[in-house]
């Protein structure tokens, strides 16, 4: 429930939809009942899902607002999320699109640092197509402190030389953010690891359309493809 909880506040009725799942939880408190998945709490989550990947939690990309980044790596992948001021709330922040890639055996074996960085890469290669020439800018933001400085290393590893030179393609302006602020890139780097329910492949981005977008698009008669939600 963490990453719907992060994102309740862009859900209408929210807390009726997810009261199934929400009475779940009471199942692993002191008293340890068992917890019983029923038809309510398929209908719930399914529900949830179809909000948090539709308009208006993921709002139309807008080349003169800002951009930020959101990364997070685990032992097992890495998650990011692309978001812009909200439509309705410029001091609030709405997702555009999410990104999640699960970790090969090698990469796996990587140091943290390396394995925040490719996060990190990854972010900026899928999301390229909105971030180059993007007016509005864009900022970097990681829970790992050192990657700040990764650029003035003295001795990097030959492999942190191949990414500090495509990193320097971008010149992205890396912010840290704790970890216990950066929830949604955190969950979305877990999938795939042996406590996720999720499907065991890579997760690569797909493009995706809502009819929202498809609608928009015909009618400027310039078709493009946005990255958006992986379809599970």
């Amino acid at each position: 429930m963490g990453l719907e909880q992060h994102y309740r506040r862009f859900i209408p009725r929210f807390a009726a939809i997810a009261a199934p799942l929400t009475d779940l939880t009471r199942g692993v408190g002191p008293k340890k009942r068992p917890i019983i998945w029923t038809a309510d709490c398929q209908t719930s989550f399914d529900k949830i899902k179809e909000l948090l990947t539709s308009a208006p939690v993921l709002q139309m990309p807008a080349m003169n607002k800002p951009y930020r980044i959101e990364t997070d790596a685990s032992d097992y992948g890495c998650g990011a999320v692309l978001l812009q001021p909200s439509d309705n709330d410029p001091n609030q922040w709405s997702p555009v699109a999410y990104e999640s890639k699960k970790f090969s055996a090698p990469e796996r074996s990587y140091p943290p640092q390396e394995r925040e960085l490719l996060g990190i890469i990854h972010a900026l290669r899928t999301w390229r197509c909105f971030i180059d020439g993007c007016a509005g800018g864009y900022t970097v933001y990681s829970d790992h402190l050192p990657l700040k400085y990764v650029r003035e290393q003295d001795k990097p590893t030959p492999r942190l030389v191949r990414w500090i030179a495509e990193l320097e393609l971008y010149a992205p302006d890396i912010q840290y953010k704790p970890g216990k602020d950066n929830n949604v890139p955190d969950i979305l780097s877990r999938i795939g690891s042996p406590a996720s329910l999720c499907a065991s492949h890579s997760l690569e981005p797909e493009y995706l359309y809502s009819s929202w977008i498809q609608d928009g698009l015909s009618r400027a008669g310039e078709p493009m493809d946005w990255p958006m939600l992986q379809a599970s």
